[in-house]
């Protein structure tokens, strides 16, 4: 392993603007043991580690929620699990308000114990730190089964000659009907979700277009070598779907397509870099089947994100304590709320009085637009549970 000076390159796509940049170069399998040492001793997974790469800022300890997982957590939903199990959870935002909304029964996994310290106490019982691997084994051997599995950037954290195992274990740990949710910085253009993550670095062409992950990584530390964020494995998309078919999970590109024509327009733009995968058995089959009978559609992405919202004014009143940036979530849930609109006059193609409508959403926090709310959830058979 040795450090180089290089420099982005220069094509306008994402970071790319010729700026420079250290790499780590991998130069053999061993040199991760070491990066992995360095985190270690560093306690690079620690408190600080919240708001120098999750993005939590000093006004979002104790419980509070990122908006972004809010949405995360309206696509879980979606998915219609009873039982979920996420691997890396962090501060467990998704669990947490799985289990505030109800019929679902959560459990998360993370490498760090002081990241989970700063969990809800809603959910801590619910949750485990320690090796990753050796924790869904134990799962595994204790006969639990989940019907969704998920992981939000985390895959691309573990050992290389650890991804596999890691993997076959949260397949023995899946339902026979079990899908899977993961979020992964995957580089190139993708068949489903385009190019989120372009190449930056010309040391790392051959490998792209070999297929194969990157033996140059950004350092974020350079003593201890640390990659940015402690990404270890960084790879074209199509590396990780091969991987993930190793192991027997089937790609669900109808799905993920449904999801990102309704909610790319509120995703992160690195959260669109998601696959949707199912187990190779008939039961999966049925359920994939099933979901693409019922597909999301721009009233029931509005739906999603407004349950969820509810559920958070409903813990709030009750605990006496901010949870959510709100100024932010009504954004989210007057985005999708015009989406909707938009959607079903489309689908009627009659006239419908969008103007004053979409005004009305644009006012926030005014009482009108709580109105509308409730109107629409009148229209549409809905029922607004208040606090």
């Amino acid at each position: 392993m040795r450090l180089i000076d290089s420099r982005y390159l220069d094509d306008g796509k994402g970071f790319n603007d010729g700026r420079p940049a250290r790499l780590i170069q991998i130069e053999a399998p061993e040199d991760f043991d070491r990066i992995l040492d360095g985190i270690e001793r560093a306690g690079y997974y620690g408190q600080g580690y919240l708001a120098r790469n999750l993005g939590y800022g000093q006004d979002e300890g104790g419980a509070r929620v990122k908006i972004d997982n809010l949405l995360l957590a309206a696509i879980i939903d979606f998915l219609g699990p009873s039982s979920l199990l996420e691997i890396g959870c962090g501060k467990a935002d998704v669990p947490f308000l799985l289990h505030l909304k109800g019929g679902c029964q959560v459990r998360g996994l993370d490498l760090s114990q002081e990241i989970l310290a700063a969990a809800p106490a809603e959910v801590a019982p619910y949750l485990e730190a320690g090796d990753l691997l050796g924790l869904t084994r134990k799962y595994a051997a204790q006969g639990r089964l989940f019907d969704l599995v998920c992981g939000f950037d985390i895959w691309e954290h573990l050992h290389p000659a650890r991804l596999d195992d890691s993997i076959a274990a949260t397949v023995e740990v899946a339902s026979p009907d079990a899908l899977f949710f993961y979020i992964i910085p995957a580089f190139g253009p993708d068949r489903v979700f385009g190019e989120i993550f372009p190449l930056e670095f010309e040391e790392n062409r051959a490998s792209l277009e070999a297929g194969q992950p990157f033996p140059y990584l950004v350092a974020e530390s350079a003593e201890p070598p640390i990659p940015q964020s402690g990404h270890l494995i960084w790879a074209p998309g199509h590396w990780w779907e091969e991987r993930f078919a190793a192991h027997g999970l089937v790609r669900c590109p109808q799905l993920e397509q449904n999801v990102h024509r309704h909610l790319d327009a509120f995703l992160n733009r690195s959260a669109r870099s998601f696959f949707i995968l199912r187990r190779d058995t008939p039961q999966a089959r049925d359920r994939e089947r099933r979901r693409r009978r019922h597909p999301l559609t721009p009233f029931h992405a509005w739906r999603q994100v407004h349950v969820f919202l509810r559920a958070a004014k409903i813990h709030e009143h009750r605990q006496g304590q901010p949870l959510l940036d709100w100024e932010s979530a009504l954004w989210l849930e007057d985005g999708a709320l015009e989406t909707m609109l938009d959607g079903f006059q489309a689908g009627l193609g009659q006239p419908w009085p969008l103007g004053p409508l979409k005004a009305l959403t644009k006012r926030g926090l005014g009482t009108l637009n709580g109105v509308l709310r409730r109107r629409l959830l009148a229209i549409f058979g809905g029922q607004e549970t208040r606090p």
